[in-house]
């Protein structure tokens, strides 16, 4: 009973923490400088839907806990989710995200430039330039329509002015 009263008196403080992002071209890393926190005060989890959820818990007096929250958005198609990992070192939970690598590089590393084939049959180069040719009226037709209007309205403004 005197427990139970004892935890309801405990008064929380919410804080929000320095945080410092790292961007690089191969991951990015989150350092998050948390001043008296320890290791088993401290969670971060990765959960379904893609978001890094990190949290903290302290005692710092005898009425008051200090405590903190954080989400932050991990889209699977940017970053390695299995590949994340976290570090607390010297007052900093450093959060390390590895990037995915992108189609392009995954295909180069893969493929040698000799063995690239690229079609260039006349079937191909036939329907470039019919988009082209197709892209090309369609703009003629925009530009048709929109200067005579834009005339009539710029003729119709000066002829309303009146003296």
């Amino acid at each position: 009973m005197e427990r139970k009263a004892d935890h309801q008196s405990t008064a929380y403080e919410k804080f929000e923490p320095f945080c410092k992002w790292d961007r690089n071209e191969d991951r990015d890393t989150i350092e998050i400088h948390l001043k008296e926190f320890k290791k088993d005060q401290l969670k971060a989890q990765i959960c379904k839907r893609g978001i890094l959820k990190i949290f903290g818990e302290r005692q710092s007096d005898t009425s008051t806990k200090s405590k903190f929250y954080k989400e932050i958005p991990v889209p699977s198609n940017i970053y390695d989710t299995q590949g994340i990992h976290a570090e607390f070192i010297n007052d900093c939970l450093h959060i390390t995200m590895p990037k995915r690598k992108t189609i392009v590089h995954e295909f180069n590393e893969s493929t040698s430039a000799k063995e690239l084939k690229i079609d260039r049959s006349p079937k191909w180069e036939f329907e470039l330039a019919k988009g082209a040719a197709v892209a090309a009226g369609m703009a003629a037709a925009a530009v048709a329509v929109l200067v005579p209007c834009v005339v009539y309205m710029c003729k119709s403004a000066i002829c309303q002015v009146n003296d």
